[in-house]
């Protein structure tokens, strides 16, 4: 290893875009006018790279102080979870939360639904019992009303 950080293309060679809650969004804001104070206060010494995670000075992290940092944040947040977990929490609370499998699948950049859905949709607790309550709704609101008396 050469201690040097390189950019590479996704497995597929393929990009996509995504939309962001407005939440994310205005993190993300936030954190780029805090970037753009570092820049004016250090004038030539910002490396400027356009990276949304990067050190004060801009300069790249190295893939390991990114991962710990992370680890400590998530951590410090009561939420043991390791960066590369964080694929599969997104992917699995998707479909736990009713979105469709094929915008669950192109979010994640799967060829196919397929994937998405033998990778993500394996059973959480609580899932079968609610598809058993919605089953039951299904079935009692196709049944026939029964008239009401007339007393």
């Amino acid at each position: 290893m050469t201690g040097k950080t390189f950019f590479k293309s996704t497995k597929n060679g393929k990009s996509r875009v995504i939309e962001l809650s407005d939440y994310v969004l205005s993190a993300l804001r936030q954190h780029k006018a805090t970037q753009n104070a570092f820049r004016l206060a250090l004038g030539n010494g910002y490396s400027d790279e356009n990276l949304v995670f990067a050190r004060s000075d801009g300069s790249r992290l190295r893939p390991q102080t990114f991962g710990q940092a992370f680890k400590s944040l998530a951590g410090r947040a009561g939420t043991p979870i390791r960066l590369h977990e964080l694929r599969h929490t997104h992917g699995t609370l998707l479909i736990k939360g009713g979105v469709h499998p094929k915008v669950a699948s192109s979010r994640l950049g799967h060829s196919s639904v397929a994937i998405t859905l033998d990778l993500y949709s394996h059973i959480l607790p609580g899932m079968d019992k609610e598809a058993a309550d919605q089953f039951e709704a299904l079935v009692e609101g196709a049944k026939p009303k029964e008239p009401k008396s007339a007393c």
